[in-house]
């Protein structure tokens, strides 16, 4: 929720800028890549943000400009998990856990990751990817035979 909190600072990007400066957890800088269909997204809502009148402030913001709140995102995904005909709960954090662990499956190298989820250190990274994709070990499990009397 930090990111939605603090939302984007140092203005919205400029059109075809494939990064964000955002503000963590911990309220540290960092850079986030932004694939093509997420910086659309941007633009689109930057306009929206013209079309109101809002300048400056946070990027995740109220129709006033003002922040969004965490409990206000919340709800948000409720009405539209229950939209969508999900079972599952669904978070914010759960979708940055997704963002994680769909890297891992593309191969993306560790330090990347880290470096995209703003975590201080590789060893921040590690530990929270063994969280975000355990499927991957019960995958590796599944993939194994037992194979009587070997060593």
């Amino acid at each position: 929720m930090g990111q939605v909190r603090a939302g984007l600072l140092g203005g919205v990007p400029h059109a075809g800028l494939a990064q964000a400066t955002l503000a963590g957890l911990a309220l540290r800088l960092y850079q986030l890549g932004l694939d093509p269909g997420a910086m659309d997204a941007v633009a689109r809502w930057t306009d929206r943000r013209r079309e109101y009148g809002i300048r400056g402030g946070p990027l995740f913001c109220t129709l006033a400009g003002g922040p969004v709140s965490a409990g206000y995102v919340r709800d948000m995904l409720k009405r539209l998990k229950a939209r969508a005909g999900l079972e599952k709960r669904v978070h914010p954090h759960g979708l940055r856990h997704t963002h994680a662990a769909e890297l891992v499956r593309e191969g993306v190298p560790i330090n990347v990751i880290g470096d995209q989820l703003g975590h201080s250190s590789l060893a921040v990274t590690d530990r929270y990817l063994r969280d975000v994709a355990p499927a991957d070990v019960i995958a590796l499990g599944k993939s194994r035979t037992w194979t009587e009397g070997a060593r």
